[in-house]
């Protein structure tokens, strides 16, 4: 589920003046297309083609209509980030950057013109940009829902690059990358420090409807688990390495005429963590049809077999399987309980929170969380 929002849009000057600042060789900029951005982000396909003679900004170097020869022309992908710090961005370039030298296919970013860094900030401090590369491919989801790829397909080849990732060797925390316990990962550090229960709570005090809101029952009922896996997962030492953070359908790319996959894109959610919670966030994001409150067991199937063909899960990560699997569910329903009835309200995903709510309950009543568990520990 994606809400296209108007929030950040930027005008043609704006984006013209944004992908100037990259060291792109082609800089001609023909046409800027806004992509979907999710929530957080204002996002471009943009297309350049190379300047005839000067190589300098102007006003008539961007045409909505223009469509220049493949052979001339690149795409990219220009992110800019709504209401975070330019450290936000970094940790994404640095897990990017990561893979890169580990040779996992991802879009890799462009370094800016002046050489300082990949992370411009010249719109504000406050909306920092990034310039990526562009790569072919269509998002998962999408291709499902068209009946152009099995879902058991995408789930077993999806796991499998997540488990790759994993494998790696972990990034240092420090300036350029966060642990999970200070951000990124579906929030899981809000959540489980007790941050989302205050902005609850102020919020409530702003807002009689919010306070009164059945789903803060909800999440309080629910949060203390979390809390209790994480101090488990911290007793027995669970694999830690870099997580995507959000491995959600919509951010991986398939090749349509081949049914293979192409990368992992997205990933301002990256931190190190334990590997367990990309694993359960993973489940989540990929094993439920649309619609849906049951999870999808094949789906689940071939999920875990992509992913321990490559990483086998230790005995401890699947005895806290099942409560990783709720808390990420939890993590995820509440990001957009605060995004659509606090932070942007009036949307069309007002309600969108109670899905993944719904699902937590049905996973907790009726034992499919610990059929999951089995499953992974049969293989």
């Amino acid at each position: 589920m994606k809400e296209h929002l108007s929030v950040g849009a930027l005008s043609s000057s704006e984006v013209r003046r944004l992908v100037w600042e990259f060291s792109v060789d082609t800089s001609l900029l023909a046409s800027a297309d806004r992509a979907h951005g999710g929530y957080s982000g204002t996002n471009y396909v943009v297309t350049t083609a190379p300047a005839p003679s000067d190589s300098s900004p102007s006003d008539s170097n961007l045409s909505s209509s223009s469509s220049p020869s493949p052979s001339s022309s690149s795409l990219f992908f220009l992110k800019v980030a709504n209401n975070q710090a330019p450290a936000e961005l970094q940790y994404q370039v640095a897990a990017i950057l990561h893979l890169a030298r580990h040779g996992i296919n991802t879009c890799t970013p462009i370094r800016l013109r002046n050489k300082t860094g990949f992370v411009s900030i010249s719109l504000a401090k406050n909306r920092p940009a990034i310039l990526l590369t562009h790569l072919p491919g269509r998002n998962a989801d999408a291709l499902i829902e068209e009946n152009k790829i099995k879902a058991t397909d995408v789930c077993r080849q999806a796991a499998a690059a997540l488990a790759e990732v994993h494998e790696l060797p972990p990034l240092a925390v420090g300036a350029n990358m966060r642990s999970f316990l200070t951000g990124g990962c579906c929030n899981v550090a809000d959540v489980a420090s007790g941050r989302t229960a205050r902005k609850f709570l102020n919020a409530g005090e702003r807002n009689r409807k919010i306070k009164n809101h059945p789903y803060l029952r909800f999440f309080a009922a629910k949060v203390k688990e979390l809390q209790l896996a994480l101090r488990d997962a911290k007793t027995a030492e669970l694999p830690q390495g870099l997580l995507h953070g959000d491995p959600f359908l919509d951010n991986v790319l398939f090749d349509e005429k081949t049914k293979k996959i192409v990368a992992w894109v997205d990933w301002e959610d990256a931190c190190i963590g334990y590997k367990l919670w990309d694993v359960a966030c993973g489940l989540i994001g990929c094993c439920y049809d649309t619609g849906k409150k049951e999870i999808n067991k094949q789906s689940v199937d071939a999920f875990l077999r992509g992913y321990q063909i490559v990483r086998p899960l230790t005995r401890d990560e699947t005895h806290l399987l099942g409560p990783f699997l709720r808390g990420a569910l939890l993590c995820n329903a509440t990001w957009r309980f605060e995004a659509f009835n606090i932070l942007y309200t009036g949307t069309s995903a007002t309600d969108s929170y109670v899905e993944l709510m719904d699902r937590y309950k049905l996973l907790e009543k009726g034992g499919t969380d610990s059929w999951i568990e089995r499953r992974a520990k049969a293989m």
